[in-house]
Protein backbone atom coordinates (compact mmCIF):
# COMPACT_ATOMS: atom_id res chain seq x y z
CA UNK A 1 0.00 0.00 0.00
CA UNK A 2 2.86 2.50 0.84
CA UNK A 3 4.43 2.03 -2.47
CA UNK A 4 0.75 2.57 -4.18
CA UNK A 5 0.57 5.61 -2.42
CA UNK A 6 4.05 6.80 -3.05
CA UNK A 7 3.39 5.86 -7.05
CA UNK A 8 0.19 8.09 -6.81
CA UNK A 9 2.09 10.73 -5.26
CA UNK A 10 4.41 10.61 -7.71
CA UNK A 11 1.64 10.72 -10.59
CA UNK A 12 -0.10 13.93 -9.39
CA UNK A 13 3.49 15.46 -8.88
CA UNK A 14 4.01 14.71 -12.61
CA UNK A 15 0.06 16.04 -13.47
CA UNK A 16 0.39 19.05 -11.83
CA UNK A 17 3.54 20.01 -12.03
CA UNK A 18 5.21 21.82 -15.22
CA UNK A 19 8.86 21.45 -14.49
CA UNK A 20 8.27 17.57 -13.87
CA UNK A 21 6.90 17.27 -16.92
CA UNK A 22 9.36 19.33 -18.81
CA UNK A 23 12.04 16.76 -16.74
CA UNK A 24 10.52 14.09 -17.55
CA UNK A 25 10.12 14.81 -21.25
CA UNK A 26 14.23 15.67 -21.34
CA UNK A 27 14.52 12.29 -19.65
CA UNK A 28 12.41 10.16 -22.22
CA UNK A 29 14.47 12.50 -25.15
CA UNK A 30 17.61 11.58 -23.30
CA UNK A 31 16.81 7.33 -23.43
CA UNK A 32 15.79 7.48 -27.13
CA UNK A 33 19.37 9.57 -27.81
CA UNK A 34 21.35 6.96 -26.20
CA UNK A 35 19.48 3.92 -27.23
CA UNK A 36 19.51 5.58 -31.06
CA UNK A 37 23.58 6.04 -29.97
CA UNK A 38 23.91 2.24 -29.15
CA UNK A 39 21.89 0.99 -31.43
CA UNK A 40 23.23 2.83 -34.43
CA UNK A 41 27.40 1.45 -33.95
CA UNK A 42 26.03 -2.08 -32.94
CA UNK A 43 24.35 -2.20 -36.50
CA UNK A 44 26.66 -0.54 -38.57
CA UNK A 45 29.51 -2.93 -37.17
CA UNK A 46 26.87 -5.70 -38.00
CA UNK A 47 26.37 -4.91 -41.55
CA UNK A 48 30.52 -4.29 -41.78
CA UNK A 49 30.60 -7.52 -41.01
CA UNK A 50 28.08 -8.91 -43.23
CA UNK A 51 29.15 -7.07 -45.91
CA UNK A 52 33.55 -8.66 -45.33
CA UNK A 53 31.43 -12.04 -45.26
CA UNK A 54 29.69 -11.37 -48.31
CA UNK A 55 33.33 -11.12 -50.21
CA UNK A 56 35.01 -13.37 -48.54
CA UNK A 57 32.36 -16.11 -49.21
CA UNK A 58 31.65 -15.21 -53.11
CA UNK A 59 34.96 -14.77 -53.42
CA UNK A 60 36.21 -18.22 -51.93
CA UNK A 61 32.90 -19.70 -54.25
CA UNK A 62 34.43 -17.57 -57.44
CA UNK A 63 37.91 -19.49 -57.01
CA UNK A 64 36.25 -22.75 -57.06
CA UNK A 65 34.00 -22.08 -59.26
CA UNK A 66 36.28 -20.81 -62.31
CA UNK A 67 38.44 -24.05 -61.57
CA UNK A 68 35.34 -26.03 -62.36
CA UNK A 69 34.08 -24.76 -65.31
CA UNK A 70 36.46 -26.30 -67.70
CA UNK A 71 34.97 -29.29 -68.66
CA UNK A 72 31.04 -29.54 -69.54
CA UNK A 73 29.81 -31.71 -66.86
CA UNK A 74 31.42 -31.87 -62.91
CA UNK A 75 32.36 -35.19 -61.67
CA UNK A 76 33.05 -36.25 -58.19
CA UNK A 77 37.15 -36.83 -58.83
CA UNK A 78 37.04 -33.99 -60.56
CA UNK A 79 36.21 -31.91 -57.77
CA UNK A 80 38.18 -33.49 -55.13
CA UNK A 81 41.39 -32.89 -57.09
CA UNK A 82 40.13 -29.56 -57.31
CA UNK A 83 39.96 -28.52 -54.20
CA UNK A 84 43.24 -30.98 -53.26
CA UNK A 85 44.66 -28.68 -55.95
CA UNK A 86 43.63 -25.32 -53.94
CA UNK A 87 44.35 -26.65 -51.00
CA UNK A 88 41.13 -26.76 -49.14
CA UNK A 89 39.73 -24.19 -47.58
CA UNK A 90 39.38 -22.04 -44.46
CA UNK A 91 35.75 -21.62 -44.52
CA UNK A 92 33.23 -24.25 -42.35
CA UNK A 93 32.13 -26.44 -45.30
CA UNK A 94 32.41 -26.45 -49.31
CA UNK A 95 29.83 -28.36 -51.09
CA UNK A 96 29.91 -28.68 -54.92
CA UNK A 97 27.17 -29.90 -56.97
CA UNK A 98 26.19 -30.91 -59.95
CA UNK A 99 23.75 -29.32 -62.54
CA UNK A 100 20.80 -31.38 -60.92
CA UNK A 101 22.19 -29.97 -56.81
CA UNK A 102 23.50 -33.48 -56.30
CA UNK A 103 26.43 -33.41 -54.07
CA UNK A 104 29.61 -34.22 -55.94
CA UNK A 105 31.89 -33.15 -52.92
CA UNK A 106 31.70 -31.86 -49.49
CA UNK A 107 34.17 -30.85 -46.95
CA UNK A 108 32.14 -32.01 -44.25
CA UNK A 109 30.65 -35.56 -44.81
CA UNK A 110 28.93 -35.54 -41.51
CA UNK A 111 26.89 -32.62 -42.53
CA UNK A 112 26.63 -33.08 -46.08
CA UNK A 113 27.41 -36.38 -47.43
CA UNK A 114 28.49 -36.60 -51.33
CA UNK A 115 25.28 -37.62 -52.82
CA UNK A 116 22.83 -35.90 -51.19
CA UNK A 117 20.47 -33.92 -52.82
CA UNK A 118 21.16 -30.21 -51.49
CA UNK A 119 17.88 -28.26 -51.92
CA UNK A 120 19.41 -25.34 -49.99
CA UNK A 121 17.90 -22.15 -51.27
CA UNK A 122 20.89 -20.75 -52.28
CA UNK A 123 22.05 -24.16 -54.24
CA UNK A 124 18.71 -23.59 -56.05
CA UNK A 125 18.67 -20.01 -56.86
CA UNK A 126 22.69 -20.43 -57.86
CA UNK A 127 21.75 -23.15 -60.17
CA UNK A 128 19.18 -21.02 -62.29
CA UNK A 129 22.11 -18.86 -62.84
CA UNK A 130 22.44 -16.66 -59.92
CA UNK A 131 25.11 -15.55 -57.13
CA UNK A 132 23.21 -15.96 -54.16
CA UNK A 133 24.30 -14.93 -50.16
CA UNK A 134 22.63 -14.98 -47.30
CA UNK A 135 23.81 -13.98 -43.40
CA UNK A 136 22.44 -14.00 -39.98
CA UNK A 137 23.76 -13.28 -36.17
CA UNK A 138 22.19 -15.89 -33.81
CA UNK A 139 23.95 -13.38 -30.87
CA UNK A 140 26.64 -16.75 -30.20
CA UNK A 141 27.89 -16.59 -34.08
CA UNK A 142 27.50 -15.34 -37.47
CA UNK A 143 26.30 -17.98 -39.85
CA UNK A 144 27.18 -17.10 -43.28
CA UNK A 145 25.99 -18.54 -46.58
CA UNK A 146 26.87 -18.18 -50.24
CA UNK A 147 26.44 -19.95 -53.61
CA UNK A 148 27.47 -19.27 -57.16
CA UNK A 149 26.81 -21.26 -60.66
CA UNK A 150 29.94 -22.79 -62.17
CA UNK A 151 29.37 -22.46 -65.67
CA UNK A 152 31.05 -24.19 -68.96
CA UNK A 153 30.39 -22.98 -72.50
CA UNK A 154 27.20 -20.91 -71.61
CA UNK A 155 25.65 -24.11 -69.15
CA UNK A 156 25.44 -24.50 -65.51
CA UNK A 157 27.17 -27.55 -64.58
CA UNK A 158 26.54 -27.00 -61.00
CA UNK A 159 27.47 -24.85 -58.13
CA UNK A 160 29.68 -24.18 -55.66
CA UNK A 161 28.19 -24.13 -52.17
CA UNK A 162 30.09 -22.21 -49.15
CA UNK A 163 29.10 -21.81 -45.69
CA UNK A 164 30.37 -20.01 -42.35
CA UNK A 165 30.01 -20.30 -38.36
CA UNK A 166 32.31 -17.45 -37.12
CA UNK A 167 31.54 -17.36 -33.12
CA UNK A 168 34.59 -15.16 -32.47
CA UNK A 169 33.47 -11.96 -34.10
CA UNK A 170 30.43 -12.68 -33.50
CA UNK A 171 31.46 -13.09 -29.33
CA UNK A 172 33.13 -9.58 -29.92
CA UNK A 173 29.79 -7.98 -31.46
CA UNK A 174 27.84 -8.95 -28.33
CA UNK A 175 30.25 -7.65 -25.57
CA UNK A 176 30.37 -4.47 -27.63
CA UNK A 177 26.39 -4.72 -27.46
CA UNK A 178 26.34 -5.68 -23.40
CA UNK A 179 28.76 -3.04 -22.61
CA UNK A 180 26.82 -0.24 -24.95
CA UNK A 181 23.57 -1.08 -23.14
CA UNK A 182 24.92 -1.27 -20.03
CA UNK A 183 26.24 2.42 -20.63
CA UNK A 184 23.45 3.23 -21.80
CA UNK A 185 20.97 2.19 -18.70
CA UNK A 186 24.23 3.46 -16.09
CA UNK A 187 23.97 6.92 -17.97
CA UNK A 188 19.66 6.76 -18.41
CA UNK A 189 19.94 6.18 -14.36
CA UNK A 190 22.29 9.08 -13.30
CA UNK A 191 20.37 11.40 -15.60
CA UNK A 192 17.30 10.50 -13.83
CA UNK A 193 18.99 11.12 -10.60
CA UNK A 194 20.38 14.36 -12.07
CA UNK A 195 17.12 15.54 -13.63
CA UNK A 196 15.38 14.83 -10.49
CA UNK A 197 17.86 16.23 -8.11
CA UNK A 198 17.75 19.42 -10.22
CA UNK A 199 13.41 19.50 -10.72
CA UNK A 200 13.48 19.29 -7.02
CA UNK A 201 15.98 22.05 -6.11
CA UNK A 202 13.95 24.04 -8.08
CA UNK A 203 10.53 22.52 -7.16
CA UNK A 204 11.47 23.78 -3.65
CA UNK A 205 12.51 27.26 -4.84
CA UNK A 206 9.30 27.68 -6.61
CA UNK A 207 7.10 26.20 -3.56
CA UNK A 208 8.82 28.59 -1.56
CA UNK A 209 8.08 31.48 -4.17
CA UNK A 210 4.44 30.27 -4.51
CA UNK A 211 4.33 30.18 -0.41
CA UNK A 212 5.53 33.67 0.54
CA UNK A 213 3.19 34.88 -2.25
CA UNK A 214 0.34 33.19 -0.82
CA UNK A 215 1.29 35.08 2.63
CA UNK A 216 1.93 38.12 1.26
CA UNK A 217 -1.85 37.62 0.05
CA UNK A 218 -3.35 36.79 3.18
CA UNK A 219 -1.92 40.04 4.68
CA UNK A 220 1.96 39.21 5.69
CA UNK A 221 3.39 42.07 3.98
CA UNK A 222 6.52 41.81 6.47
CA UNK A 223 7.16 38.24 5.10
CA UNK A 224 10.62 38.07 2.91
CA UNK A 225 11.89 35.01 0.57
CA UNK A 226 15.26 34.24 1.60
CA UNK A 227 17.23 34.91 -1.59
CA UNK A 228 21.24 33.13 -2.63
CA UNK A 229 22.54 32.99 -5.62
CA UNK A 230 22.30 34.33 -8.71
CA UNK A 231 20.39 32.51 -10.90
CA UNK A 232 16.64 33.35 -12.33
CA UNK A 233 14.90 32.38 -9.00
CA UNK A 234 17.11 34.55 -7.14
CA UNK A 235 16.31 37.88 -9.29
CA UNK A 236 12.71 36.92 -9.18
CA UNK A 237 13.15 36.50 -5.42
CA UNK A 238 14.72 40.24 -5.00
CA UNK A 239 11.63 41.59 -7.22
CA UNK A 240 9.20 39.56 -5.13
CA UNK A 241 10.45 41.32 -1.95
CA UNK A 242 11.22 44.80 -3.79
CA UNK A 243 7.04 44.08 -4.33
CA UNK A 244 6.87 43.31 -0.91
CA UNK A 245 8.72 46.25 0.34
CA UNK A 246 6.29 48.45 -1.49
CA UNK A 247 3.63 46.59 -0.30
CA UNK A 248 4.53 47.31 3.05
CA UNK A 249 4.91 50.52 2.57
CA UNK A 250 1.88 51.43 0.98
CA UNK A 251 -0.34 49.56 3.82
CA UNK A 252 1.62 51.61 6.26
CA UNK A 253 1.28 54.63 4.60
CA UNK A 254 -2.49 53.83 3.49
CA UNK A 255 -3.01 53.08 7.83
CA UNK A 256 -1.83 56.05 8.58
CA UNK A 257 -3.72 58.14 6.47
CA UNK A 258 -6.52 56.16 7.71
CA UNK A 259 -5.59 56.80 11.61
CA UNK A 260 -4.83 60.92 10.43
CA UNK A 261 -8.00 61.01 8.76
CA UNK A 262 -9.97 59.81 11.09
CA UNK A 263 -8.45 61.80 13.48
CA UNK A 264 -8.74 64.77 11.49
CA UNK A 265 -12.38 64.21 10.37
CA UNK A 266 -13.31 63.66 14.25
CA UNK A 267 -12.15 67.32 15.14
CA UNK A 268 -14.90 69.02 13.41
CA UNK A 269 -17.36 66.16 13.94
CA UNK A 270 -16.87 66.66 17.15
CA UNK A 271 -17.28 70.30 17.56
CA UNK A 272 -20.34 70.57 15.21
CA UNK A 273 -21.77 67.67 17.60
CA UNK A 274 -20.99 70.17 20.72
CA UNK A 275 -22.30 73.03 19.42
CA UNK A 276 -25.67 71.09 17.98
CA UNK A 277 -26.45 70.11 21.49
CA UNK A 278 -25.59 72.65 22.99
CA UNK A 279 -28.37 74.46 21.12
CA UNK A 280 -30.28 72.14 21.71
CA UNK A 281 -29.80 71.51 25.35
CA UNK A 282 -29.62 75.18 26.52
CA UNK A 283 -32.02 77.89 26.22
CA UNK A 284 -30.61 80.38 24.16
CA UNK A 285 -30.99 83.78 22.73
CA UNK A 286 -31.45 84.49 19.24
CA UNK A 287 -28.16 86.46 18.66
CA UNK A 288 -26.00 83.49 20.47
CA UNK A 289 -27.73 80.45 18.63
CA UNK A 290 -26.44 82.38 15.53
CA UNK A 291 -23.16 82.20 16.63
CA UNK A 292 -23.16 78.67 17.15
CA UNK A 293 -24.45 78.07 13.75
CA UNK A 294 -22.40 80.49 11.60
CA UNK A 295 -19.71 78.35 14.26
CA UNK A 296 -21.06 74.62 12.62
CA UNK A 297 -21.33 76.26 9.59
CA UNK A 298 -17.62 76.94 9.58
CA UNK A 299 -16.87 73.46 10.55
CA UNK A 300 -18.81 72.03 7.88
CA UNK A 301 -17.19 74.33 4.91
CA UNK A 302 -13.67 72.71 7.13
CA UNK A 303 -14.78 69.30 6.70
CA UNK A 304 -15.95 70.51 2.89
CA UNK A 305 -12.32 71.44 2.40
CA UNK A 306 -10.75 68.90 3.85
CA UNK A 307 -13.06 66.33 1.61
CA UNK A 308 -12.68 67.99 -1.00
CA UNK A 309 -8.16 67.33 -1.04
CA UNK A 310 -8.67 64.21 0.44
CA UNK A 311 -10.53 63.15 -3.34
CA UNK A 312 -7.55 64.82 -5.24
CA UNK A 313 -5.14 62.71 -3.01
CA UNK A 314 -6.93 59.64 -4.00
CA UNK A 315 -7.41 60.76 -7.98
CA UNK A 316 -3.61 61.31 -8.11
CA UNK A 317 -2.84 57.54 -6.31
CA UNK A 318 -5.33 56.46 -8.77
CA UNK A 319 -4.05 57.93 -11.98
CA UNK A 320 -0.34 56.74 -10.93
CA UNK A 321 -1.33 53.85 -12.81
CA UNK A 322 -2.61 54.92 -15.64
CA UNK A 323 -0.85 56.87 -18.73
CA UNK A 324 -2.41 60.23 -18.99
CA UNK A 325 -1.94 62.30 -22.03
CA UNK A 326 0.48 65.29 -21.69
CA UNK A 327 0.20 68.33 -23.27
CA UNK A 328 3.11 71.18 -23.35
CA UNK A 329 1.89 73.70 -20.40
CA UNK A 330 2.75 77.35 -19.75
CA UNK A 331 4.14 77.55 -15.83
CA UNK A 332 4.13 81.68 -16.50
CA UNK A 333 0.33 81.58 -17.60
CA UNK A 334 -0.59 78.89 -14.27
CA UNK A 335 1.17 81.83 -12.41
CA UNK A 336 -0.51 84.60 -14.16
CA UNK A 337 -4.01 82.65 -14.00
CA UNK A 338 -3.03 82.00 -9.93
CA UNK A 339 -2.41 85.87 -9.05
CA UNK A 340 -5.71 86.69 -10.59
CA UNK A 341 -7.55 84.16 -8.92
CA UNK A 342 -6.40 84.95 -5.38
CA UNK A 343 -5.37 88.98 -5.29
CA UNK A 344 -9.15 89.21 -3.80
CA UNK A 345 -7.99 86.84 -1.08
CA UNK A 346 -4.95 87.98 -0.41
CA UNK A 347 -5.85 91.73 -0.37
CA UNK A 348 -8.83 90.93 2.44
CA UNK A 349 -6.32 89.84 4.52
CA UNK A 350 -4.11 92.54 4.04
CA UNK A 351 -1.42 91.24 1.68
CA UNK A 352 -0.50 91.33 -1.29
CA UNK A 353 0.64 88.81 -4.42
CA UNK A 354 2.78 89.08 -7.46
CA UNK A 355 4.62 87.07 -10.11
CA UNK A 356 7.51 87.33 -12.49
CA UNK A 357 7.20 84.88 -15.24
CA UNK A 358 9.84 84.16 -18.20
CA UNK A 359 8.33 83.39 -21.28
CA UNK A 360 8.06 79.67 -23.05
CA UNK A 361 8.70 78.02 -19.94
CA UNK A 362 6.93 74.63 -20.65
CA UNK A 363 6.75 71.68 -18.94
CA UNK A 364 5.29 68.20 -20.02
CA UNK A 365 2.30 67.52 -17.74
CA UNK A 366 -1.23 68.28 -17.60
CA UNK A 367 -2.66 71.77 -16.93
CA UNK A 368 -5.11 71.39 -14.44
CA UNK A 369 -2.53 69.73 -12.32
CA UNK A 370 0.37 72.41 -12.79
CA UNK A 371 -2.17 74.97 -12.21
CA UNK A 372 -3.70 73.49 -9.23
CA UNK A 373 -0.33 72.98 -7.67
CA UNK A 374 0.78 76.57 -8.31
CA UNK A 375 -2.66 77.21 -6.74
CA UNK A 376 -2.19 75.71 -3.44
CA UNK A 377 1.68 77.11 -3.06
CA UNK A 378 0.14 80.57 -3.51
CA UNK A 379 -2.73 79.84 -1.51
CA UNK A 380 -0.67 78.40 1.09
CA UNK A 381 2.23 81.31 1.17
CA UNK A 382 -0.86 83.70 1.84
CA UNK A 383 -2.42 81.98 4.75
CA UNK A 384 0.64 81.79 6.42
CA UNK A 385 2.33 85.65 5.43
CA UNK A 386 1.96 88.45 8.20
CA UNK A 387 -0.21 91.68 7.66
CA UNK A 388 1.33 93.77 4.63
CA UNK A 389 3.12 90.72 3.32
CA UNK A 390 3.77 89.68 0.32
CA UNK A 391 3.96 86.48 -1.70
CA UNK A 392 5.99 85.89 -4.93
CA UNK A 393 5.77 83.75 -8.14
CA UNK A 394 8.80 83.37 -10.17
CA UNK A 395 8.98 81.28 -13.33
CA UNK A 396 11.97 80.66 -15.47
CA UNK A 397 14.08 77.89 -17.07
CA UNK A 398 18.02 77.03 -16.78
CA UNK A 399 19.00 74.56 -19.30
CA UNK A 400 16.78 71.67 -19.59
CA UNK A 401 14.99 71.89 -16.40
CA UNK A 402 12.00 74.39 -15.38
CA UNK A 403 11.95 75.82 -12.24
CA UNK A 404 9.12 77.21 -9.82
CA UNK A 405 9.20 79.54 -7.07
CA UNK A 406 6.62 80.64 -4.28
CA UNK A 407 8.02 82.38 -2.14
CA UNK A 408 6.73 84.64 1.32
CA UNK A 409 8.00 86.80 3.84
CA UNK A 410 5.95 85.37 6.85
CA UNK A 411 7.30 83.21 9.71
CA UNK A 412 8.88 80.85 8.00
CA UNK A 413 9.48 77.02 8.89
CA UNK A 414 11.44 75.60 12.10
CA UNK A 415 14.64 73.68 10.16
CA UNK A 416 13.79 70.79 11.76
CA UNK A 417 10.25 70.47 10.41
CA UNK A 418 11.21 71.04 6.81
CA UNK A 419 11.45 67.24 6.25
CA UNK A 420 8.26 66.65 7.12
CA UNK A 421 5.83 68.90 6.13
CA UNK A 422 4.49 67.31 2.83
CA UNK A 423 3.44 64.50 4.77
CA UNK A 424 -0.28 64.04 4.77
CA UNK A 425 -2.10 65.77 7.87
CA UNK A 426 1.21 67.18 9.16
CA UNK A 427 1.10 70.65 10.29
CA UNK A 428 3.76 72.95 11.76
CA UNK A 429 1.44 74.91 14.23
CA UNK A 430 -1.60 73.30 14.39
CA UNK A 431 -3.38 75.64 16.17
CA UNK A 432 -2.57 78.01 13.47
CA UNK A 433 -3.31 76.02 10.69
CA UNK A 434 -6.55 75.49 11.61
CA UNK A 435 -7.54 78.97 11.93
CA UNK A 436 -6.07 79.43 8.63
CA UNK A 437 -8.71 76.83 7.38
CA UNK A 438 -5.68 74.44 6.71
CA UNK A 439 -6.54 70.77 6.42
CA UNK A 440 -2.57 69.16 6.11
CA UNK A 441 -3.01 68.15 2.70
CA UNK A 442 -2.00 71.00 0.56
CA UNK A 443 1.32 70.36 0.62
CA UNK A 444 1.16 66.42 0.28
CA UNK A 445 -1.07 67.05 -2.94
CA UNK A 446 1.82 69.27 -4.54
CA UNK A 447 4.53 66.84 -3.89
CA UNK A 448 2.39 63.82 -5.22
CA UNK A 449 1.84 65.92 -8.25
CA UNK A 450 5.04 67.25 -8.97
CA UNK A 451 6.61 63.51 -8.45
CA UNK A 452 4.04 62.15 -10.82
CA UNK A 453 5.58 64.51 -13.51
CA UNK A 454 9.27 63.86 -13.09
CA UNK A 455 10.12 66.70 -10.74
CA UNK A 456 11.05 67.74 -7.32
CA UNK A 457 9.95 69.89 -4.66
CA UNK A 458 11.56 70.99 -1.92
CA UNK A 459 11.32 73.74 1.09
CA UNK A 460 13.46 76.10 2.54
CA UNK A 461 13.64 79.42 4.60
CA UNK A 462 14.04 82.95 2.81
CA UNK A 463 17.20 84.74 4.06
CA UNK A 464 15.19 87.79 5.15
CA UNK A 465 12.45 85.69 6.55
CA UNK A 466 9.52 83.64 5.17
CA UNK A 467 9.46 80.17 3.35
CA UNK A 468 10.57 79.00 -0.34
CA UNK A 469 9.15 76.53 -1.99
CA UNK A 470 11.39 75.35 -5.28
CA UNK A 471 9.58 73.27 -7.52
CA UNK A 472 12.13 71.83 -10.40
CA UNK A 473 10.32 70.22 -14.06
CA UNK A 474 12.22 68.34 -16.66
CA UNK A 475 11.68 71.49 -19.08
CA UNK A 476 9.40 70.37 -22.48
CA UNK A 477 11.47 71.67 -25.50
CA UNK A 478 9.64 72.44 -29.15
CA UNK A 479 10.80 70.46 -32.22
CA UNK A 480 13.82 72.66 -34.09
CA UNK A 481 14.44 74.10 -30.43
CA UNK A 482 18.33 74.42 -29.54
Amino acid sequence: MAIISRLKQYGRLFRDSFLMRVVLVILVVTALMLIFQTIVPVKTSRDMIFSYKHRLLLTEAETIASSLNSGPEISSSGAEEVMTVLGGTDLGLVVITDEAGNVLYSSNTSAVPEGYCAVFPEVVSALRGNDAFRSRYTGQSFESYGAIPVVAGGVITGCVYVMERDQEQAALLSEVEKNAVKMALVTVVISLVLYLVFGTVVMKKNQRLLESIRLVRAGDYAHRVEVRGHDEFSALANEFNTLTNRLQETEQMRRQFVSDASHELRTPLAAIRLLSDSIIQNDMDGETVKEFVQDISGEADRLTRMTTKLLSLTALDSRQFENPELEPVDLGACCKKAVRMLTPFAENIGAAIEQSSEEKCFVNAIEDDIFQLVLNLAENGIKYSQKNGLVRLIAYSQGDTAILIVEDNGVGIPEEELENIFQRFYRVDKARSREAGGTGLGLAIVRETVEKFGGTVTASNCPQGGARFTVKFPRFRWEGEP
